[in-house]
């Protein structure tokens, strides 16, 4: 069988699922999966409705895979399978990386969602990088941030910016009846959701909560949950984790979203705030601040500086119905058509 697009990708994450589930109505897809699981995620982070052709290398959680065993598994599948683009999923995969020479270069393409904020950028893993570079003739960063990473590698094929790492399970009708209703209670409600791991920065967020009237909700849990609630005040409310088909009623009641990591490859959660109509405020350590954070819609805020998030705080306090009501005025469902175009572009190159 002649596939139009070939992926190759580490779990069945959610969001990629609806992504690979779109694309497989117009193009014929099949999908290869590193692994069924992982071993920080848990069980609502897979989709399960998967309507393409694909498989699974292994059955063991990704951290913890037979590399060896995935090695020879991957390039099996890859030697039979006849696919008019080879779509590869960055460079964590080390065995991804070594079969990209099973497949012709002028059929391959990488899908970059690492920015350079966080990316190696120096030393053995950038000469690497470039290597694995040189087998690629398409690039597929998210946005503006990944791009630049490709431009850092000196990368000389095709850009093709894809404007999203897969698509949301909510739609702006989900939330319409908030979008509808203003805010009637005293002060805001600020949400975060997210791991409660030290990479997310919370413990800047609690210090500056810890001396604001506002409420701040915490979705999520992780390896600091116990240390975060011992230092928050009685405003800081802890929800612990919450499916991501919950969520919905959570953004409903929150007035601005906050993401302050300090490290933050793209940020799937701010897609989801901007498309539940509630104002988000990001470090400029998030990888989707210059693409989707608009001065519009939002604000960035210094990652490790509480006096930039005050601030930012402050401002969204002051300008809150500005902000709601640009959003009432927006759209974000391009977002998803954005993406299935550029995929579907791909096919029609001449490669």
């Amino acid at each position: 069988m002649q596939y139009d697009l070939t992926f190759i990708t580490n779990v069945p994450a959610f969001y990629k699922i609806n992504l690979f589930n779109r694309l497989n109505e117009f193009l014929k897809i099949k999908v290869i999966f590193i692994s069924k699981t992982s071993e920080i995620r848990s069980d609502d982070f897979y989709g399960d409705e998967l309507t393409f052709d694909h498989v699974f290398l292994s059955s063991k959680p990704y951290e913890i895979r037979n590399k060896l065993q995935v090695l020879f598994s991957l390039a099996g599948e890859l030697l039979k399978t006849k696919s008019k683009v080879f779509i590869f999923s960055g460079w964590e995969t080390k065995e991804a990386c070594l079969c990209s020479y099973l497949t012709p270069k002028n059929k391959n393409a990488i899908v970059v969602e690492s920015s350079v904020l966080e990316s190696k950028l120096s030393g053995i893993k950038f000469f690497l990088k470039k290597k694995y570079l040189n087998r690629m003739s398409i690039g597929l960063p998210s946005g503006l941030l990944q791009k630049s990473v490709l431009s850092v590698l000196n990368f000389q094929g095709d850009v093709f910016i894809t404007h999203g790492v897969g698509i949301s399970n909510y739609t702006q009708d989900d939330f319409s009846e908030y979008i509808e209703t203003e805010k009637t209670n005293s002060g805001l409600d600020f949400l975060y959701i997210g791991r409660l791991s030290p990479e997310k920065n919370l413990n800047l967020l609690i210090k500056a909560f810890n001396g604001l009237s506002h409420r701040l909700t915490i979705v999520g849990s992780g390896p600091q949950e116990r240390e975060l609630q011992k230092l928050a005040k009685n405003n800081i409310l802890f929800l612990g984790y919450k499916n991501n088909s919950d969520l919905a009623s959570v953004f409903k009641r929150s007035d601005v979203f906050i993401l302050p990591s300090l490290s933050e490859p793209w940020g799937l959660v701010v897609e989801e705030a901007l498309i539940s109509g509630v104002p988000v405020l990001v470090s400029d350590k998030v990888g989707c601040k210059d693409d989707l954070v608009t001065n519009d819609v939002g604000l960035v805020f210094e990652a490790e500086s509480v006096d930039s998030l005050l601030s930012s705080i402050y401002k969204m306090e002051k300008n809150i119905q500005y902000y709601k009501n640009n959003l009432k005025a927006k759209s974000y469902s391009y977002l998803s058509k954005k993406q299935l175009d550029v995929y579907g572009s791909l096919i029609d190159k001449n490669i």
